[in-house]
């Protein structure tokens, strides 16, 4: 990524292994010499390098691209294709393309571009106008059109939400379709002109469209929508709680809108503590997710609120301040009674929390299988090895699951190519001890890069640990 490519010959040399990252890197920096070289050398490319290439600024796009080779053919991945002529020398040396390509083109307005690929037969569909709608390319979309492009009722939605009056006037003056999407996302972007000028021209509207309005916190648009008979729902004051819009709810609900529990559970999920204590003040209902969403957050204050005020809450609440982190609310919970399950411990490796695993253990909380597969699945090395040495279940095949067809992309849950027994690479390195890991990655035979990775991640790991223990005597 430094554009080193004495260090990466040297390195090559010495036996270090690379992957597609190598070219990715490359590409990101804007170093074609070292993108060339590698690729010339037999490392692989995948989509990132096309989509790394595609981001670079336009001085990049101009260097050496096209002396690279002459074009090609070839599928392209999906990939922010902004450049024309760098990314030509990458679909020339056999990187894919598709239609998302063409859109990501149009999304950045970069007209050249667009017609430079459509040229040279990259592909395109409705999401190209979508895209240039989004953002306002009026001549993109009318070029687009022209050409042949299609499109569909989006495009009048995104132009919109957005606010381009102008390319929304031309798609509907065009004959392009729409639909009541268009009245949410004015609706949400506080877009009260272009919502009146949507309805004066017969463009539909739904229950959506209140909702769009709660969703901004748009009291205005919300008062106007109703007063011409657009119909709301249950959904409008949960978005309004969700945003924290208490003003807006307390109108909603002053004029007969009706709400349910989840409001509350909203309220709690992002910390709108006084929303909750008003909608409970005011009779709404809540149930065990308002504790549960509260510990999603982190929000101890909001929990502990709801518990003084009655609050039920379940196993659920300890599994979602494992998640996230949120060390401080599982003990507060744990302390005060709420029951817990092997859900905490997996939940915690999922997301690599080691401290919380720790903790729960260390107080009791049972694991379980679900534990170390969703540390493997997840590639958390340093919970793995820490569940792993401290006698954590492990069913082997319980990290991945299901046959290989044979195909390139088939891999299974944990990211490691399916092998035809079924049997993912982490249960090999987890059968294996610290020598035996050694003679497994010596002999090379038994094991794929995947499991390979595994133990070199591990290694370093533990060469890290040394180091720090070495630092602390």
């Amino acid at each position: 990524g430094r554009g080193h490519l004495a260090v990466l010959q040297w390195l090559r040399r010495q036996g270090c292994r690379w992957s597609e990252d190598t070219c990715s890197l490359a590409a990101r920096g804007g170093h074609m010499e070292v993108l060339q070289w590698a690729h010339a050398n037999g490392c692989r490319w995948n989509k990132e390098t096309c989509r790394e290439a595609a981001d670079r600024e336009p001085r990049y796009a101009q260097v050496g691209a096209r002396q690279w080779m002459p074009m090609g053919q070839g599928h392209w991945p999906r990939s922010r294709l902004q450049r024309g002529p760098r990314d030509a020398a990458a679909h020339a040396n056999g990187a894919p393309w598709d239609e998302e390509t063409c859109s990501d083109a149009a999304w950045t307005g970069r007209l050249e571009a667009l017609q430079w690929l459509r040229a040279y037969g990259c592909p395109w569909d409705e999401t190209t106008c979508k895209m240039a709608a989004s953002h306002g390319y009026l001549e993109v979309l009318q070029w687009a059109r022209a050409n042949g492009a299609p499109w569909s009722e989006h495009v009048c939605s995104f132009a919109a939400g957005n606010g381009h009056f102008a390319v929304l006037q031309w798609a509907r003056a065009h004959g392009c379709p729409w639909s009541a999407e268009a009245c949410n996302r004015a609706a949400a972007g506080g877009r009260l002109e272009l919502l009146q000028w949507l309805r004066h021209n017969g463009c539909p509207w739904d229950e959506s469209t209140c909702a769009g309005a709660a969703r901004g916190g748009h009291l205005h648009v919300l008062q106007w929508a109703r007063a011409n008979g657009c119909p709301w729902n249950e959904g409008m004051c949960s978005d309004a709680a969700r945003n924290g819009h208490l003003e807006l709810l307390q109108w909603a609900r002053a004029n007969g809108c009706p709400w349910n529990e989840i409001v509350c559970s909203s309220a709690a999920q992002h910390g709108h503590l006084e929303l909750l204590q008003w909608a409970r003040r005011n009779g709404c209902r809540w149930d065990e997710s308002t504790c549960s969403a509260a510990a999603s957050r982190g929000s101890l204050p909001v929990l502990q609120w709801a518990r003084a005020n009655g609050c039920p809450w379940n196993a659920d609440t300890c599994r979602c301040a494992a998640r996230c982190r949120s060390l401080e609310v599982l003990q507060w919970a744990h302390a005060n009674g709420c029951p817990w399950n092997e859900d905490v411990c997996s939940g915690a490796a999922e997301f690599g929390h080691l401290k919380v695993l720790q903790w729960a253990r260390a107080h009791g909380c049972p694991w379980s299988e679900a534990t170390s597969a969703a540390a493997a699945r997840q590639r958390r090395w340093r919970v793995l090895r820490w569940v792993r040495e401290n006698g954590c279940p492990y069913a082997p095949g319980s990290s991945g699951s299901g046959e290989s067809d044979g195909s390139e992309d088939d891999f299974d849950d944990c990211g490691c190519r399916l092998q035809s027994a079924a049997v993912c690479q982490v249960d090999v390195l987890w059968r294996a001890g610290g020598a035996q890991q050694q003679t497994l990655r010596s002999t090379g035979g038994m094991l794929d890069g995947g499991a390979a990775d595994v133990i070199s991640k591990w290694e370093q790991l533990e060469a890290e640990e040394d180091a720090a223990k070495r630092e602390r005597a």
